[in-house]
């Protein structure tokens, strides 16, 4: 009686195999993230970018689709892969928001700009899963920023916006642009995975509060520094470019009346990022001249590149 079992679950087993030769495609999803050769002139740069660089440029949001048969009511199912550049494990806030570049010829430019000189200044194990192109892109983020943006680096793409003004930049603006691009990427990875190494440069942001008995860490006060304010645990009012800052707060409003002044401080992230655009436009001497009455920006200027050319080494 055993054997008789052996003999039969073999013959199903011999007989799955032969009959697995017959087997459609699993229908595996392809890679989304390789270009293809076009005709198309845009395309075309698109692929000669990624077979050059390993990087994929996208100017669509939609960057492919698949035939996946019929649903479960018999109607045919077309599957499109999105972009969603506000995707993140933790949270679901929508920080991006933009519109797609529907002219070529700022796409075009952007395109040889990305691969002349935005590019070749990230290290390899920097560049982004992938870039898209839009026209305009907008940030809204607390401690961060609220309006019109350069770029903004999410989990599954990095977005770069301005494009309606590429064509009319001088050569100053699009050298700014090309450090808003490679400052948002580096200061990113500097940020999540070198904390320690920017522990001196955080700690410019510690202040003594106004009574003078307690200090205030300006990356997480999130009220207003007022002029004229009486409490003693608050900091005192300074211009922001005092206490070391580039620039403020602009996801809140700020008060200019002088007596009424007041503004937010940005968070670690964005502290990065603004001075890192200033070391990769690389004009030291016309950073230090600008802000020669801001010695707190002057060091922190100094700190940050330290940092950068000591991690950029070990990329190479």
């Amino acid at each position: 009686m055993k054997k008789t079992i052996y003999w039969g679950i073999a013959a199903l087993l011999i007989g799955g195999c032969a009959k697995e030769k017959g087997l459609e495609p699993s229908g595996l999803d392809p890679n989304w993230f390789v270009v293809t050769d076009s005709a198309d002139p845009v395309d075309h740069l698109r692929y000669e970018i990624f077979r050059e660089t390993g990087v994929p440029i996208f100017r669509n949001d939609t960057i492919g689709s698949m035939d996946r048969g019929l649903d479960a009511l018999g109607q045919p199912y077309i599957y499109y892969e999105i972009l969603d550049v506000n995707y993140s494990i933790t949270s679901d806030v929508e920080v991006a928001t933009y519109e797609l570049c529907e002219e070529d010829a700022p796409v075009m430019q952007a395109l040889e700009l990305m691969r002349d000189e935005v590019i070749p200044k990230l290290p390899k194990a920097l560049r982004p899963r992938c870039f898209l192109l839009v026209d305009r892109l907008q940030i809204d983020q607390t401690k961060n920023q609220r309006g019109e943006a350069t770029a903004y680096k999410g989990m599954m793409a990095t977005v770069v916006g301005r494009l309606q003004a590429i064509g009319s930049m001088s050569e100053a603006e699009q050298s700014r642009w090309v450090a808003g691009i490679t400052g948002e990427v580096i200061s990113e990875y500097l940020c999540s995975r070198y904390a320690g190494k920017l522990e001196e440069f955080y700690s410019k942001a510690v202040v003594a509060a106004r009574g003078g008995e307690t200090t205030v860490n300006l990356y997480e006060f999130r009220y207003d520094i007022r002029e004229g304010g009486t409490s003693e645990t608050d900091p005192e009012y300074k211009d922001w470019k005092e206490y070391g800052f580039l620039t403020y707060d602009t996801s809140q409003e700020i008060e200019t009346t002088v007596g009424k002044r007041e503004y937010r401080t940005i968070g670690q992230r964005r502290d990065v990022e603004t001075f890192l655009v200033e070391i990769m436009l690389d004009d030291e001497e016309g950073f230090k001249s600008t802000y020669a009455d801001y010695p707190l920006l002057l060091e922190k200027y100094d700190l940050l590149k330290g940092v950068w050319a000591e991690v950029k080494v070990g990329l190479q």
